[in-house]
């Protein structure tokens, strides 16, 4: 980044602690670590999104099929199956954060593989499967 813009950009910050937070990412410095793996963040908000993870917590439950997600934003995504929405995600990774290969409009009584567990529903045998696999209920 050149000087001229980086004292542009400085000085449409309110506070100092702002600007401080904004030039570690340009810096490289990552302060926020994750004490249960080697990953970490140039923010604090962005450890505790990532911190769910290792917790299994999934709070955000789709109404139409009962999918548990982790995160608000991929509940919004998710929904979009529902309605045919398109995306303004990455179609790959909407399709991961469902769980299905392709999208799909489904009500509930079309998802009939549940794990019993967590209470998340997929579409095939194959998708329960895989996510037992790899979730360790």
């Amino acid at each position: 980044m050149h000087i001229e813009q980086l004292t542009v950009r400085a000085s449409s910050y309110k506070r100092e602690g702002d600007l401080k937070d904004h030039l570690v990412i340009h810096n490289g410095q990552k302060p926020f670590s994750c004490q249960q793996c080697v990953r970490s963040f140039t923010r604090k908000g962005n450890l505790k999104k990532h911190i769910i993870v290792h917790f299994g917590e999934r709070p955000f439950t789709c109404q139409q099929c009962e999918n548990n997600l982790r995160h608000q934003g991929n509940l919004t995504s998710h929904m979009k199956i529902h309605t045919g929405e398109k995306s303004q995600r990455n179609y790959r990774k909407l399709m991961q954060v469902c769980n299905y290969k392709k999208p799909v409009l489904c009500p509930a009584g079309d998802m009939p593989f549940r794990c019993e567990p967590c209470g998340q529903r997929f579409i095939l045998s194959s998708h329960l499967k895989r996510h037992q696999k790899w979730r360790s209920h």
